[in-house]
């Protein structure tokens, strides 16, 4: 009888680690959720939520900026066909939508940047979204904190990177009853550091506002929070340390700084006076806007601020419609 349970139990791992090209979890297998894979990020779903409560991925620098193979502003989100296959309830398109949330994946197009296209059309998934407040304010926290982690991903060549939801013990329904909405969200970023791990933890409530230095937390907090299990592989002293460590945010050198050996003390990442990015430009031939949320306006080509600092591109049609101005 053990010898059967054995081999159905290596079975299923087996036919869960197929749904995607490879296991993206960092530092060991993050308990909770059902394990989906796909080609840029692994992610564990929970049925009950109708949403992922983690999500799991690797930058590198050297991909940073890089390639687009599809236009992420024309791209709709869809079922995960591993949601029919593994008999998943599925959250719904239209319900997502109809929240008043705005559906914001936590692996993200600008992520996916200098990847394969299949992991770009994944980024649309169902299973990648969460429901975020739409205040512009709460909307620049978030991009700020993400735009960091890629400029972290650059400068140190790779980070790790665990994000996702945090729900109450009753948590809202989204209008039809079904998504559940999350009170906040975490990101924790990995990075190796000599011979050791090292880490940052962010936990930001929902409709919160400020710079992310605010929101600085410890692994065991988010733990706490979640009731996940995260950094399974290291061993129990360095976990119990490392966990319970509320670090600082690691500063960001542009290239200017990189040369004179200085640095942002917030860790937030800067524009530069080189003129546009490879990155930019490649937005900029797709005829997509520079948002800056900070301000609430938006810059064309034309503008000597189009790809510098914190924002995110997108048609001008979109920011027109989420009441961004034209820069004048």
């Amino acid at each position: 009888m053990k010898r059967i349970f054995v081999l159905l139990m290596v079975t299923f791992i087996a036919q869960v680690a197929s749904a995607g090209e490879k296991d993206n979890r960092v530092h060991g297998r993050i308990l909770g959720g059902f394990p989906i894979h796909h080609a840029g990020y692994s992610c564990g779903y929970k049925s009950a939520l109708r949403s992922c409560v983690w999500a799991s991925y690797t930058l590198r620098g050297k991909d940073i900026g890089g390639k687009q193979h599809i236009d992420h502003s024309e791209s709709k989100m869809f079922q995960d066909p591993i949601f029919a296959e593994k008999g998943l309830r599925s959250p719904g398109v239209t319900d997502l939508v109809q929240s008043g949330y705005l559906e914001t994946p936590m692996f993200s197009g600008d992520d996916s940047a200098g990847k394969s296209e299949e992991c770009q059309k994944e980024v649309h998934s169902l299973a990648n979204m969460l429901a975020m407040d739409r205040k512009k304010h709460t909307l620049t926290l978030w991009a700020d904190l993400s735009a960091t982690v890629r400029a972290w991903a650059k400068q140190y060549g790779k980070v790790g990177v665990i994000t996702g939801p945090i729900f109450s013990s009753t948590p809202e329904r989204s209008r039809f009853g079904r998504i559940a909405i999350p009170t906040a969200f975490y990101k924790i970023v990995v990075r190796q550091e000599g011979g050791t791990v090292a880490t940052v933890a962010f936990k930001i409530p929902q409709g919160a506002r400020g710079n992310p230095n605010a929101f600085l937390a410890t692994i065991d907090e988010i733990e706490a929070a979640t009731g996940l299990n995260f950094l399974r592989d290291l061993d129990d002293a360095e976990q119990t340390k490392v966990e319970s460590t509320r670090s600082g945010m690691w500063p960001v050198k542009s290239k200017t700084e990189a040369s004179n050996g200085s640095s942002k003390s917030d860790g937030t990442p800067d524009g530069d006076d080189e003129g546009l990015s490879k990155e930019a430009a490649q937005h900029a031939a797709s005829g997509e806007v520079w948002v800056d949320m900070r301000n609430s306006i938006y810059h064309t080509q034309a503008s000597k601020s189009y790809g510098k600092g914190n924002g995110s591109f997108m048609k001008e049609a979109n920011a027109k419609q989420l009441g961004f101005k034209k820069f004048r």
